[in-house]
């Protein structure tokens, strides 16, 4: 019987430093910005670009920048599950929080055109609703373990 070695990438190496200084950068970048919205956020440019979904997006940003970190790391049962929790919430949070800001300025739009009346389910509420549904499908469908 052969045993089972497992290869994985070290900590010195060029192909887990370069990626780590990547999203090290990333991170402060990612949270420099969100500060910088946090500070602003009553001014019209933050508030008309969707404070809520803006700080879902965000979010979603930063996860997927610390992924790398568990993508890198020593291969446990634990890094395993959070690898693929990580990727899949970090990009659904992401993409959800952009379909819902396209959707709801198309809607705008197209009701402008059309009559004066608001449309429905634009409310910053209703946006975050939205998101947070589109991210909770993403997770109902996650196989954890290999079981699902």
């Amino acid at each position: 019987m052969k045993s089972s070695s497992f290869v994985f990438v070290r900590w010195s190496s060029a192909f887990a430093i370069a990626p780590a200084v990547i999203s090290c950068l990333g991170i402060v970048t990612t949270l420099a910005v969100a500060c910088l919205l946090f500070q602003h956020r009553d001014t019209p440019v933050v508030r008309a670009s969707g404070r809520e979904l803006t700080a879902i997006l965000l979010a979603g940003v930063l996860v997927c920048y610390l992924n790398t970190f568990l993508l890198l790391a020593t291969p446990t049962t634990a890094t395993c599950v959070l690898q693929r929790f990580g990727v899949g919430v970090s990009f659904s949070a992401v993409y959800g929080a952009l379909l819902t800001k396209t959707n709801r300025i198309a809607r705008i739009f197209d009701s402008a055109s059309r009559s004066a009346v608001r449309p429905r389910y634009i409310s910053p509420t209703s946006q975050v609703c939205i998101a947070a549904a589109l991210i909770a499908f993403q997770v109902s469908e996650i196989p954890i373990l290999g079981l699902g």
